[in-house]
């Protein structure tokens, strides 16, 4: 079974074994099953050219098939300031964090970043 990535966002290949869909893809592709079932919702995936309409398809071993994945959101790093914010109002993780950048600032002195 050979799968392939025809750029960042596509996954083609043949199934494994005879099996429910989101099964069958889950295990060919390494993508949860529940992410499977979302990429099927929206029309997503194609078996042997056809898109394919419902996760619990009983599905034969060789089927051809394709998952387009969407594209990737941008990262909001507010997000994840404003969570670094909120954790640093602990006591015990304002103390890791001193320890943990004392020794980036080590580490970085080292390899030549300061």
């Amino acid at each position: 079974m050979a799968i392939t990535m025809s750029g960042p966002d596509c996954i083609t290949g043949t199934l494994p074994a005879a099996k429910r869909l989101d099964k069958a893809l889950a295990e060919a592709t390494d993508l949860s099953r529940e992410r499977i079932k979302g990429l099927i919702a929206d029309g997503a995936v194609e078996l042997g050219g056809v898109v394919a309409t419902s996760a619990s398809t009983s599905v034969s071993e060789g089927v051809a098939f394709t998952v387009m994945l969407p594209p990737l959101a941008p990262l909001d790093l507010d997000a994840y300031r404003n969570l670094a914010i909120i954790l640093n109002t602990s006591e015990n993780y304002r103390q890791a964090a001193t320890i943990s950048a004392r020794g980036l600032e080590k580490n970085a002195g080292h390899a030549g970043l300061l």
